[in-house]
């Protein structure tokens, strides 16, 4: 029975993060120039990628009684974030990361958001008062480090702008992950903001409408079934199963299986959009996977040693 229950979460991870992997893949082909008139505008894409999810994610929103987090124990966890917090990091996310994938390719992109995520997680946790052990600056030090490589001007270096707006999108990633650490009822409280993010979208996409901004049609095309797949099946059921596998996983399991989304992303990647990256890029990726990666065992092995 352990064993089935091993293979069933295996299963159920590694099909969440070709869920998230797959949002990469889904936006960059949406809004692949290449495209010409076919291509998606990035915020027809965020409103329908995210009001789609929110749709998936109804149901949730209307549970009602407590729904404890992964997290819970013994002690109550302090009381959910506001919904202002929540939303604002979760807009900060969906803009960033649409716009950003007009220059990006999927690989590129998801290895800045995952390490923007990331750092941004660990300097928040440096406010804990059990400290940060000198190894997990280490590895962040050298995921960092392997960001900025990525990233100097030059030849090979990924668009500088739409690098900005990745690493933009990772850090309102990285915060609503954190925000939604101390809620009771996380799917629940992701698909209020989900709504309110969406109904943002909604209004912004009506005033550019009414301004005339060329590109914000919507037509029936395959960029619309991508930005509805990735709302739908890599946004809205994706979440959904995450929260689902989260209880079978301790934090720090959690946190190291993600390390797979930027490697599988940029397969998508090479196989459905005939993505190359440059040799800047091959070069920095395993360095900042291997930077995050000491990080948390040096946290997971300090957690441990604390809890003798």
């Amino acid at each position: 029975m352990a064993r089935s229950g091993a293979t069933q979460t295996f299963v159920m991870a590694a099909v969440t993060m070709v869920a998230f992997a797959a949002n990469s893949v889904l936006c960059r082909a949406a809004l692949d120039p290449g495209q010409g008139s076919a291509a998606m505008h990035p915020l027809s894409f965020a409103l329908l990628r995210l009001g789609a999810g929110a749709l998936v994610l109804a149901p949730f929103a209307l549970r009602r009684g407590p729904h404890l987090s992964a997290s819970t124990s013994a002690s109550a966890p302090a009381p959910s974030a506001p919904l202002w917090a929540t939303a604002g990091s979760l807009l900060l996310y969906i803009v960033g990361f649409s716009w950003a994938y007009l220059r990006l390719d999927a690989g590129t992109g998801a290895i800045a958001l995952f390490g923007a995520v990331q750092i941004t997680m660990f300097v928040a946790a440096t406010r804990d008062p059990s400290g940060v052990p000198p190894r997990a600056w280490l590895g962040m030090g050298l995921a960092m480090a392997a960001l900025v490589f990525m990233f100097l001007p030059g030849a090979g270096a990924p668009d500088p702008v739409a690098a900005a707006a990745m690493l933009a999108a990772g850090v309102g990633w990285g915060l609503y992950s954190r925000l939604g650490r101390r809620s009771r009822a996380p799917a629940r409280d992701n698909a209020k903001a989900m709504f309110v993010v969406a109904l943002l979208l909604a209004i912004a996409y009506l005033a550019a409408r009414a301004k005339g901004l060329p590109g914000l049609e919507l037509r029936a095309n395959a960029s619309l079934l991508e930005a509805l797949a990735s709302g739908v099946v890599a946004t809205g059921l994706g979440y959904a199963l995450w929260y689902a596998t989260l209880p079978r996983l301790s934090s720090s399991s959690a946190s190291v299986i993600q390390l797979s989304v930027p490697v599988l992303a940029a397969l998508g990647g090479a196989a459905w959009l005939q993505e190359a990256p440059s040799v800047r890029v091959m070069a920095a990726t395993p360095l900042v996977l291997a930077g995050i990666w000491l990080a948390l065992r040096a946290s997971k092995s300090a957690a441990a040693a604390s809890a003798r």
